[in-house]
This record gives C-alpha cells, structure tokens and sequence, in this order.
C-alpha cells in the first residue's frame, strides 16, 4: 500500500498543496525544506487520517488545522491500487479504502526509561499513540516492556514445561535482529558500536531498563547520547510492532535528530532497506545531507522539495529529478561548498566509483562526487558548468570516445570497459609490486579466461548507453558496424586492444586470490593514480 497522490486544501499553512506523481516503487517519499517550510504539516495530516475520533483532544484543537477559519479543511489521499481516502472537516469518506497509517513525531527521545503497565494490547490497540502529533510520543516505554516480556516469556515457558530453552533461537528471533541493526548504522566496530548485551527487570517497582556495551563500557539506556537513543527507540518500534503494520504508510517526523551525516544516510538506508515491508511505504521529513543523498542515490526513493514555496498560492509538487543538485542546498549551500572546494575540480561519477576515485586521489586538485549511473554522469555534466564527469568506457569505440569529448570538454572517459578494468589491469597490480605476483601469467589467465565472444550481448548493452542517442554520435552511428568492430577489438590477439572492451565486473579472479588485493589498495596503486591524474590534465 503506497500513496500516489496527496492533496490538502485549507490545512494549515496550505491554501492548496498537491503532491503527485509518486511512483509506485517508491518505498520512501522524502520531504525536505527549511525550519517552517511545512513539512511536518503533511504529517498533520496523515494524523487526522489516523486518529478519529479525537482521543483527548481538546475541542478547539480542530480549528489548529484550517488556514482560514471560516472554510473547512481537506485532506485527499489516492493509493496506488487507485482507491481514496477523503477527509473534509471532520467527516470521512471512502471507508472502503481506508488504510492503516502508523506515525511517530519527532518529540519521541526521552531522557530515561519510565515504568508502564501494560504492552500488548496496548501496543496492538494503539493505545499508547499520543493524542495529537505535537504530543510528546512515548511509545518507547511499552516497546521496550513487551520487548523484554517477549524474551522473558520465551525463557520462562520452557521451564514450566519441563524441557529446556532454546537460547540460541530466542537469541536469533529476538536480540539478533537489533544488534545486527545496531552494527550496520554505527559501522560495526566493537569499540564504537552500541550493542545490546542485556536488561534488568528484577525490581517490580522500577522501570525495565535496557544495558548495552560500547567498547569495554557497559552503558544503560538512560546513559546513552541522544543519537544513540534516537536509533534505539526507532529499531525497537519496529522490532515490537512489525507484525501489526504490513501494509502501512509510516510517516516519522525528523528521524536525523542528533545524529552526524554518515549515521543519518546508514539509518535511513536501514530503515528503508530492512524494516519497512515491501508493499508499505515511509514518509519522513529532513533538511539533512545524509538523508537527501541517500534519497537520491536509491532507486526506490522520491524527494519532495517545499523549501521557498509560497503557500498562499496553490501549489503542486512533484519528485525532484535524481541528476539535480539544487535538492543539496537546503543542507550545504552552494556558497559553502564553492568556499570548501575553491580549488578543486568537482567531478561527478558513477555509484560507489567516487570512494575509490577519491581513495587513489586524496590530496589532488579533484573531489568525486556520486552520481546514479553513467547517463547521470552526463546529464548532470551537460546541465551545470561547474561539474566535470567521469564515466566507464562500457561498449563505447574509440572514435565515439572522441567525439563526445570533443564535444563535452568537461566530460571524460575511462580507456577501458569500466573501473574494475582499470584497477585489476596487469601493470597496475604490478605497481604494487606484490610477491610472487607475474604481470604475464595475469595477462596469460585473463586470455584463458575471458569469455567467449557471442556471451557479451554488446548490441543489449549499447542500447543502454543513452548517450549514443544525443547529437552528434547518432549521426555517425552504424549499428552493425559498430558491434563488427567491438568483436573484433576482443578478438584481437593484441592484449591492450582486447583488454579496452572485457568487462571485469564479474571476471573470476582466481588467480589473484592469493594475494589478497583490495579494491582501495588498487585504487592506490601508482599506475591507477597517474593514469586518473593524466585524465584531467
């Protein structure tokens, strides 16, 4: 269950907003905007849609969500099996398409533990949710009290029986899944890395308290910073409610609170990758770098930008393009980042290529920056002067490799098939001058092993390059001249012309094994560095 489709009309700040477009594989919708821009207003929403009646509501409380007050509010919701879910004032239409929506506001983080009553039908009625989303949200202390319920009743139950528990699998069902958690966010060192090692409940009269380790420290909930306790109280929400919330719109308000730009891209991608179920969908707001560029990277991603939007006016959104830049600046304006990188060359990238690119290059005159793939590389290029771009040779000929540079000074091109060509090239593990290691036997394995010619599917793969579409390469483009020519170069019996278009993505590398050569060791590697440096010059 996703939504396609959001309208609100009279609703707050809104005089009319719509948001559309949203594709049906986005798995997160990403608003972003300055303090005050409205993002947590959508959430408002998506609260009234959830909560009603009022519970505990103060009368007046309705009047809060109407820009003018003599006009009623409305909120419309289009799911992407097509149903809707119409609210006007305080009635409800379209029962039949009503949706479960689960929300968490961002006044969730409380400094300690405090002792509940009861979880379970609490938690599956709901009933801890607060009234209001400006409401504080202290869900967290039923969490954590059917969390630790839950193993102790797995441990208790055996023993009544007479049989013994298994602490293995109670282990693996229920302490795995958050420490595994834990370790992907804060990088898995030990020393570093809160993970959960044990509780105490032996006094009824005091709340459940939760004890992790970091290091040789052992810390209790309450002692946690708060960006280690933001991630806490979100992963045991999950962790106690999943199985209620299948197919679900969650929308959680400012989820980046306290956290460092790394920790806020590996949360959201945990989230998002492991926690929300594949028909469900989160919304979340943020002005945060590591948020944006994790929205824009992942292809199951939307970003919703209402920064400088005057909502006085009717007003319609729509995803931002994943190739624009403008989406960064609400978190690093474009005069800071001309202050930091003043003398460097920003060249943008394809995927995860710009960590081994920046690895080989740290102290030169060229910052790598991601992009989606390699038509990414050469939107973005074309789009903004300030930006270089790098991309993989791929199935491109040489005489195309000319012809778009010539043509887009500020693009370049690899001299081979892709980045991993480059770095497992013969010279450039010889650089690294390993023991034992023979720069002809490597070549010798790379001829035995290549595959045969007819497994390339280079006409597929040409397709893909969108660039061959633009002018001027459509002009001189000769299909079967092109694949000709392409065969040829990998038969060739010349290593350094078959070498320029083999893939090496999936080359098995057998022989290399035993050397145990990382990717980031040849990305240092002083033939791989002369030659990217020799690119830009």
């Amino acid at each position: 269950m996703k939504i396609s489709r959001l309208k609100l009309t009279n609703f707050k700040r809104f005089t009319e907003l719509a948001i559309e477009s949203i594709p049906e594989t986005a798995r997160l919708v990403l608003l972003v905007g300055s303090n005050g821009s409205g993002k947590s207003c959508v959430f408002d929403a998506f609260n009234l849609l959830n909560r009603r009646p009022y519970k505990g509501v103060p009368e007046e409380l309705p009047e809060y969500h109407r820009k003018d007050r003599s006009l009623e509010s409305g909120i419309e919701v289009r799911f992407d099996d097509g149903l809707e879910l119409v609210r006007v004032g305080d009635k409800m239409t379209g029962e039949s398409a009503q949706r479960q929506f689960y929300g968490r506001s961002s006044n969730r983080i409380p400094a300690r533990i405090e002792q509940v009553r009861e979880a379970d039908v609490t938690i599956r009625n709901d009933k801890d949710a607060p009234a209001c989303f400006i409401d504080d949200d202290r869900r967290v202390f039923t969490d954590v009290l059917a969390f630790t319920s839950v193993i102790d009743a797995a441990l208790r139950q055996p023993t009544f029986e007479g049989r013994q528990a298994d602490t293995v699998a109670i282990f693996q069902e229920h302490i795995a899944p958050l420490n595994e958690s834990l370790a992907r966010i804060f990088g898995g060192d030990p020393n570093t890395c809160i993970q959960l090692r044990g509780f105490d409940n032996s006094d009824a009269g005091k709340p459940v308290q939760l004890l992790f380790t970091k290091g040789t420290s052992k810390i209790p909930f309450d002692l946690l910073s708060h960006g280690e306790k933001q991630v806490v109280v979100l992963l045991i929400g999950f962790i106690t409610r999943k199985a209620l919330y299948q197919e679900t719109i969650f929308y959680i308000d400012e989820m980046d609170l306290h956290l460092n730009t790394t920790l806020q891209r590996q949360l959201l991608g945990e989230i998002v990758e492991h926690w929300i179920p594949t028909q469900s969908q989160l919304w979340t707001a943020s002005h945060s770098l590591g948020f944006i560029d994790y929205a824009q990277q992942s292809e199951f991603a939307v970003c919703l930008d209402l920064d400088q939007l005057d909502f006085d006016h009717v007003q319609t959104l729509r995803p931002q393009p994943k190739d624009r830049l403008e989406v960064f600046e609400i978190a690093v304006p474009k005069d800071s980042l001309g202050r930091l990188f003043a003398n460097r060359k920003m060249v943008v990238c394809e995927g995860d290529d710009q960590k081994l690119y920046n690895a080989a290059l740290d102290d030169s005159e060229l910052l790598f920056i991601p992009a989606r793939n390699a038509y990414s590389v050469f939107q973005m290029v074309t789009a903004d002067s300030s930006l270089w771009g790098l991309r993989d040779r791929d199935f491109l000929l040489q005489r195309e490799v000319d012809k778009l540079q010539q043509t887009y000074p500020r693009l370049r091109i690899l001299p081979c098939y892709s980045i991993e060509s480059w770095l497992y090239h013969p010279e450039n593990i010889a650089s690294l001058a390993p023991a034992g290691y023979d720069a002809e036997s490597w070549k010798a394995e790379i001829v035995r092993k290549k595959p045969e010619a007819h497994k390339l599917e280079v006409k597929h793969a040409r397709s893909h390059i969108a660039e061959l579409r633009h002018q001027p390469l459509n002009s001189m483009r000769s299909s079967e001249t092109s694949l000709d020519e392409i065969y040829t170069a990998y038969c060739s019996e010349d290593f350094d012309t078959m070498y320029q278009v083999l893939p090496m993505k999936t080359f098995a590398k057998d022989y290399l094994a035993p050397f145990q050569l990382e990717s980031s060791a040849l990305a240092r590697a002083p033939w791989f560095k002369e030659k990217l440096r020799r690119l830009f010059e």
